[in-house]
């Protein structure tokens, strides 16, 4: 054995993201199986032994041992070269070294092969994919080599075990077996394979490379070839002779627009259909009206938007203090003088725009986005991708012309990713949804990004808030001069999702752990970059004044969590808020809000 106490409790982050404890033992092996005599491995094994450090990239080590074996051996450094010169487009989305270890690893794993046979199949896999001279291969393809040497060696029962059906038989079973419930169970084995079927069939290597390697994130890629995503709807009524047959005939469309949509349904301005009814109410029909639309709402899982000045917004808040029910999410728009409003509502559920902001649409009529005005009575946003901000900072080392030559050099992809969700649109979707369609580009960890390139965040140094400010600048104006080209609604937004943002900044450890700038929550030890157009300020005051000036280079924001201890801070934070001329915000209460 060639480990020792001293580096047996060093880690290594893989590719993946992961970590493994150091162990030499493995560098030998790798250097045998790339055809290297034993004595020059296990010297080899023992010089790289003494490089590693605690955090050392998988990447680094295999670029380490190739400057020992150059060294000794010119002919066994060209050998393992040309050994680890084949890449495996991974089905977790990532693209690996190829590892044989692994196809001995998942037969023994899903199959009831013994370990000697196993390791026998592996090898003639790799005999096998090695013959055919590719520089990347997928896992399916993978798969279906060690299924034909199953076969070629009678292991009939073995190959059933192993074949693929979308996904691993193995996964499969993990799922079915996991106990979520038959519609979950359904949606993650469908999810699974509508995935790996976009990114092998419908988008192009270089897009599906860019997403498994991190530079992008394409969102719903589970959706790419099937739905659109969020929907925006102003319903039109007819001449319904009640509002109760009004409401019924909101509802049918919602269901059949649900077939359509990944994403959420949202009527910004929900009472307006029911206007002309609500005249001719009590006040006691109007209450016993709303309660059941807001409960049949609640249902669907829609989400609804209404004015301040609305008639009925006092019941309507009434009826959410008092819900037992899940409710639709509501969002209300106000003005100055509004506070009243805040006094009586269900604070956690409900999130306020604020009416005099660009974010505030009448035309649009849809909270959080400037876009052109629309004849049309349905919007949706047929897809999102979201671009690596600090991956780019990383690759850039400092010089701010490599920044953004790499920075134009990914947004043309994302481009033609929007681009092919049109085409998906207007064959599947356009034909059964009369809507105006508009496309996110999205991005992430923007604070990361300045702390990577800069050395500070965005909220400590004027530079490093500059520099995020011309990134937006030149993302804005990229986009919008695809609007002049394409005709189309393409919009740039801060991306709000923790899925992606974990996802980049494993990936970036993994790749860069020594200058990835990740944040980690204490309580699971996630790693993630900032979501939205978090600057890492907590000062109210100075975070309007800063994200007034981000937001004033985006088409779209989303609604920040403002936190306040009880009615009087309510009070006071409202006010300044508006004065602020803040976008959107959703309170969230530390005490008791009726405290004075």
């Amino acid at each position: 054995m060639l480990m020792s106490s001293s580096i047996s409790k060093v880690r290594v982050v893989k590719t993946s993201g992961d970590l493994d404890f150091f162990d030499p033992n493995l560098i030998a092996s790798d250097c045998m199986d790339a055809g290297i005599d034993f004595w020059t491995a296990a010297e080899v094994a023992f010089e790289v032994s003494k490089k590693i450090y605690d955090g050392i990239s998988s990447d680094e080590i295999q670029k380490t041992t190739l400057e020992m074996l150059s060294k000794k051996n010119q002919e066994a450094a060209e050998r393992y070269k040309r050994f680890h010169s084949m890449y495996v487009r991974t089905s977790r989305n990532t693209i690996d070294s190829f590892d044989r270890k692994k196809i001995e690893e998942s037969l023994l794993n899903e199959t009831t092969l013994p370990k000697e046979i196993a390791e026998n199949i592996s090898k003639d896999a790799e005999m096998e994919l090695r013959r055919l001279k590719l520089d990347f291969i997928s896992a399916p393809l993978i798969r279906e080599v060690v299924n034909v040497k199953l076969l070629e060696n009678g292991f009939e029962e073995a190959r059933r075990d192993y074949t693929r059906v979308g996904m691993p038989v193995y996964d499969a079973m993990k799922v079915i077996t996991s106990g979520s419930g038959s519609q979950n169970i359904k949606g993650e084995i469908a999810g699974r394979v509508l995935k790996e079927y976009t990114l092998l069939k419908i988008l192009p290597l270089h897009i599906a490379d860019s997403h498994m390697n991190g530079y992008i994130h394409i969102h719903s890629l589970e959706n790419f070839a099937i739905s659109t995503g969020d929907i925006y709807l102003s319903p039109e009524v007819g001449t319904a002779r009640n509002a109760y047959l009004a409401a019924s005939t909101i509802f049918s469309t919602i269901r059949k627009f649900r077939k359509l949509s990944s994403g959420s349904i949202t009527i910004p301005l929900f009472t307006s259909p029911f206007s002309g009814y609500i005249e001719n109410m009590t006040m006691e029909e109007v209450r016993s009206f709303l309660k059941y639309f807001l409960a049949e709402a609640g249902g669907l899982g829609i989400k609804l938007g209404i004015n301040s000045g609305d008639t009925t917004l006092r019941i309507i808040l009434d009826i959410y203090k008092k819900a037992e029910a899940k409710l639709p999410e509501l969002s209300v728009s106000v003005n100055s003088g509004a506070e009243e409003f805040l006094y009586t509502s269900h604070l956690n559920k409900i999130d306020f725009w604020n009416e005099v902001s660009p974010f505030f649409s009448q035309s649009s009529q849809i909270p959080g986005y400037i876009l052109p005005a629309s004849e049309k009575r349905v919007l949706s946003s047929a897809l999102k991708v979201t671009i690596n901000l600090p991956r780019i900072a990383y690759l850039s080392e400092g010089d701010e012309k490599k920044f953004f030559e790499n920075l134009h050099t990914l947004l043309p992809i994302i481009k033609e990713v929007l681009l092919r969700k049109k085409k998906v649109i207007k064959k599947v979707i356009a034909p059964k949804l009369k809507a105006e369609f508009f496309y996110e580009v999205g991005f992430l960890g923007l604070n990361e990004m300045s702390l990577a390139f800069t050395g500070e965040e965005m909220h400590k140094s004027s530079s490093a808030l500059e520099f995020a400010l011309r990134v937006l600048t030149a993302l804005k104006s990229t986009v919008e001069d695809w609007r002049l080209t394409e005709g189309e609604n393409f919009v740039l937004v801060p991306t709000d999702d923790f899925d992606a943002a974990t996802r980049f900044a494993k990936l970036d450890y993994g790749l860069y752990p020594s200058k990835a700038k990740v944040k980690s929550r204490k309580n699971t030890g996630k790693i993630f970059y900032s979501t939205g157009l978090n600057t890492g300020e907590t000062r109210l005051n100075k975070r309007l004044k800063i994200n007034s000036e981000l937001q004033s280079r985006v088409h779209g924001v989303s609604a920040e969590v403002i936190e306040v201890e009880n009615s009087s801070a309510l009070r006071k934070t409202f006010n300044k808020l508006i004065e602020a001329d803040a976008s959107s915000w959703r309170f969230k209460i530390q005490g008791n809000l009726y405290d004075s």
